[in-house]
């Protein structure tokens, strides 16, 4: 799949949830640019999964082999950032990994965005976002490349 597809689509979800939210009567202080801002975060993390997803498919060549550890990565990523449990409960050391993890950068930016922080409290984890989203870009074009000249 595509990684535009799949930014496109986690961000198509993401409005899906937060529409079905809105009719259920949450409101979000953060208006209309949180909400925006919201699917910003989930675009930019999927276009960083798709993309990192890409380039070890490309250079494993095994279907299995990138689901497996897309899985392995993902899995804990998740387990392992604010989605589930709030950073006051998380010990030191799961903090620390939190901290460095892009599924917890777009789980404090929705989080933050739909609450309506001001932009400037936000900026860190959108930018952390911003350049997981473009490094992961950058190591899939070059994994296609070495693809492209070993077949």
């Amino acid at each position: 799949m595509h990684s535009g597809v799949t930014d496109r689509m986690l961000a198509v979800q993401a409005g899906v949830m937060l529409g079905l939210a809105l009719a259920l009567g949450v409101r979000v202080p953060g208006g209309l640019a949180g909400s925006r801002l919201m699917l910003a975060a989930a675009a930019l993390l999927g276009a960083g999964v798709g993309a990192a997803s890409h380039a070890l498919a490309l250079l494993a060549r095994k279907q299995e082999t990138m689901f497996a550890v897309m899985n392995f990565v993902l899995l804990p990523a998740t387990f392992v950032s604010t989605i589930l449990m709030t950073d006051r409960l998380m010990p030191d050391w799961m903090r620390r990994v939190a901290a460095l993890n892009p599924v917890n950068w777009a789980a404090e930016l929705a989080r933050g965005a739909l609450n309506g922080l001001p932009l400037g409290d936000l900026i860190a984890s959108l930018s952390l976002l911003a350049a997981f989203a473009f490094l992961c870009a950058a190591a899939a074009a070059a994994a296609f490349h070495r693809y492209r000249h070993a077949t």
